[in-house]
């Protein structure tokens, strides 16, 4: 009986605390990809899947971009991209886009990294403060696993080595 009323208590809290109206904002798109093919830009072909924080007064994204990192790269594929807004309307992508790029060594993520999440721990070591879980896609085999990398500022990332959430086998759910 205590675990249904405390599970009761937490549901009515957080239906309390829930946002159950939005409006879309009339001025979007808010953050719009590169068109200009001879720009050779990140976000040719998509910008998706942004997570945001607002740090201090400044809103940080970070975001799937689909496009050409070159000269290091001549193919399409996605990178995380990084963009900063004062009102969280008005964005300036990050002259140094990517930020977190795939692996050109043909390792686990080396088809694309995308679909990005980021939290600040403020109980880390400095260079550890911002933390990212993201998926890579194997360039042969085109499946997804999830990465993690570590950032002092948000726009420098170490990567771990290996995915730390694998696909299963394909016998597993």
């Amino acid at each position: 009986m205590k675990t249904k009323l405390l599970f009761g208590i937490v549901l009515l809290c957080q239906l309390a605390n829930a946002q159950t109206s939005w409006t879309k904002y009339a001025g979007n798109p808010v953050l719009r990809r590169d068109t200009i093919i001879a720009n050779l830009p990140n976000d040719l072909i998509v910008i998706s899947d942004c997570w945001v924080i607002k740090e201090d007064t400044t809103y940080k994204m970070w975001y799937t971009a689909g496009g050409i990192n070159y000269p290091a790269d001549t193919l399409l594929r996605s990178r995380i991209c990084y963009a900063t807004s004062v009102d969280g309307i008005n964005w300036i992508k990050y002259s140094g886009n990517p930020v977190l790029d795939v692996s050109y060594t043909g390792g686990w993520d080396s088809l694309g990294v995308e679909t990005v999440s980021i939290l600040i721990d403020s109980l880390a070591p400095p260079t550890e403060k911002y933390k990212m879980w993201y998926a890579g896609q194997y360039f042969n085999s085109y499946r997804y696993d999830i990465g993690y990398a570590y950032s002092a500022d948000g726009i420098n990332w170490t990567k771990h080595t290996n995915p730390v959430l694998q696909v299963g086998a394909s016998s597993e759910w």
